[in-house]
């Protein structure tokens, strides 16, 4: 292990936009061991790194900043995931002269909380709630999301909550990774047995670590050498994520643009189901299915990375002019 966790979570400060990563020490190399360090690429780039103390968590944030920028990026990382593993996505979007926020979720990363526990789903609008409040007056709009699985269900909850209660989003457009409305219908079922069976003997299931790329080398390091990860999945985020699925079918349609990718090979989500819901909710612009690809989009193997990134780069072209 190159860095080790409690360590950096002991050396993370409360988030100031104007302290860039330090050069040396525990902070330092935790983005090194995950090529967080984009700043020793994109020279201008100012990286900032901390933890925001919000819904009784600390939640470890990331922003980089670029000069001149078009908007700003904001990252939200899936179930089991952290910050750590978008290395492919940021690269791209710091090119483009975007703004980039990523965060670790509640109980994720470097953020505190029962490993991959969640109350509610309510939980993670609070979170991104007060972030966006905090960066408001200082990224560049527009701001778009971009989010993985659990991520993107957060991204559209908060969006079509926004429209539902006549407000304007603040994100002018989605790019949603393998979103996830239902799980995948096998893992769905299993998901419900475990949630009954286990809520009255334990708190929750130990973690199988699946395939769910076809990048082997991310898989091994996934399951033998990331620190983040976690090894039990609790039961309460299964009834989170139950009660969540009645509620989001419930709001009404919003115009906002959506660009989707998904994978043929997804265990993990309801793929044909989802992109088939968000199509009745949002104006879905592009649907970009990859027949090989896996539930981990954002590390997959190159082949098929190559086709998401070029996706990802005419959705923020589209962005730039504006298109709706």
């Amino acid at each position: 292990m190159v860095f080790n966790p409690q360590q950096t979570r002991q050396s993370l400060k409360p988030f100031d936009i104007r302290q860039i990563v330090p050069k040396h020490g525990a902070i330092a190399d935790y983005c090194r061991f995950y090529h967080l360090d984009f700043e020793q690429d994109f020279r201008q780039v100012k990286h900032s790194c901390g933890y925001f103390e919000v819904a009784n968590y600390w939640i470890a944030a990331h922003s980089y900043i670029v000069p001149n920028s078009k908007g700003t990026v904001w990252i939200i990382h899936g179930y089991l995931e952290h910050s750590g593993l978008y290395r492919h996505i940021i690269p791209v979007l710091l090119t483009a002269d975007f703004n980039v926020v990523i965060y670790d979720l509640p109980a994720h990363g470097l953020s505190s909380g029962v490993r991959a526990s969640i109350n509610h789903f309510g939980e993670y609008q609070t979170v991104l709630q007060h972030l966006l409040d905090y960066f408001e007056p200082h990224l560049a709009k527009p701001y778009l999301g971009l989010g993985q699985s659990t991520g993107g269900a957060i991204l559209m909850d908060y969006t079509l909550s926004a429209c539902a209660n006549r407000q304007q989003p603040v994100f002018d457009k989605l790019f949603l990774l393998a979103p996830l409305i239902y799980p995948a219908k096998m893992q769905w079922l299993q998901m419900k047995f475990a949630s009954w069976w286990f809520r009255s003997v334990r708190t929750g299931l130990p973690r199988i670590f699946r395939r769910n790329t076809s990048d082997v080398d991310f898989v091994r390091f996934m399951r033998d050498e990331d620190p983040l990860q976690a090894r039990w999945i609790p039961v309460s985020w299964l009834l989170a994520l139950k009660e969540w699925i009645e509620y989001i079918h419930r709001l009404p349609q919003c115009p906002v643009p959506v660009f989707i990718v998904q994978g043929g090979q997804d265990k993990t989500v309801n793929g044909q189901y989802n992109v088939e819901f968000i199509k009745q909710k949002f104006n879905v612009m592009s649907v970009l299915w990859l027949e090989e690809a896996g539930h981990q989009l954002a590390n997959e193997r190159e082949s098929l990375r190559q086709a998401i990134l070029k996706l990802l780069r005419d959705f923020l072209l589209f962005s730039d002019k504006n298109v709706s």
